[in-house]
């Protein structure tokens, strides 16, 4: 397997005076993966994951969804309004005892994309006011080239009950992903394997130091009051609860997919902090 990047930082002080000051830590980095080679042994065909020599490990494949046509005019697609590609993958390994190609089907399937973010991105901001006083800091996200997994509707769909089979109102896209995973004798899960970019601030806290008057009545060497939230706001495309909420977390799988599993929460706190 084979791992090539960049990795650019980025930071400094912008502005220094006593009423305010400016700082900033810009980090990027970009990640390609590749599979060399599998030593002569077959791809590894999993239901939504694939290990292929020549694409990324653990790579999503599907028969993807091309188009739709409503042909009728009536707003519900239906399965012949919805085109599916097949492409097949053979096994032209050649078979030790008969030293002829095996020729054999292994899957069918394209590649889709990643299963882990190529893109990372992260940016922090800081403010300090009245003389260092109060210090503002923000911690942004961005993560992308990859696609998410989408498994809880996936199986809303299947029971059924998810909203591009019962709302009129839902999107073609909405409707051709159901269509062509529950009615389609293609029965592809290629909808659900949805664009995994997203931007995400996840963190900010502002940091009062408390009057020497106050720290000194408790004995302490300094004091201050910190609140902060974290997980604050989510910009994505993803149709999900959370491009990060990971069933596979804890399992030891590297292909991540949400799967019922909820969105990480919003938090507050207050944090009260002396030092002796």
């Amino acid at each position: 397997m084979k791992n090539a990047g960049l990795e650019v930082t980025l930071g400094g002080q912008l502005l220094d005076t006593r009423p305010i000051g400016l700082d900033f830590h810009f980090n990027t980095s970009m990640n390609a993966n590749k599979v060399v080679s599998l030593g002569g042994t077959p791809p590894q065909i999993g239901v939504s994951n694939w290990i292929v020599a020549g694409y990324p490990i653990s790579g999503i494949w599907a028969k993807p969804i091309i188009g739709w046509n409503d042909l009728n005019g009536d707003g519900i697609l239906t399965v012949n309004e919805v085109t599916i590609k097949s492409d097949t993958m053979f096994d032209e390994s050649i078979d030790p005892l008969t030293g002829k190609a095996k020729h054999s089907v292994l899957g069918v399937g394209t590649f889709r994309g990643y299963a882990e973010p190529r893109y990372l991105t992260t940016f922090t901001s800081g403010i300090d006011l009245f003389n260092r006083r109060l210090r503002i800091q923000n911690l942004f996200d961005w993560r992308g080239g990859n696609r998410y997994y989408n498994n809880t509707e996936r199986i809303r769909c299947t029971r059924p009950n998810c909203n591009g089979l019962f709302n009129p109102a839902a999107s073609f896209q909405e409707q051709a992903m159901d269509v062509a995973a529950i009615s389609s004798p293609e029965k592809t899960l290629d909808g659900y394997m949805q664009p995994g970019a997203f931007v995400k601030w996840r963190e900010a806290t502002a940091t009062l130091t408390l009057p020497q008057m106050i720290v000194d009545r408790l004995h302490a060497r300094n004091a201050s009051l910190t609140l902060s939230g974290r997980n604050l706001k989510l910009w994505t495309h993803y149709r999900g609860s959370d491009p990060e909420s990971d069933y596979t977390a804890t399992s030891g799988n590297d292909a991540p997919t949400e799967f019922q599993t909820f969105a990480s929460p919003t938090l507050f706190q207050l944090r009260f902090n002396l030092g002796y």
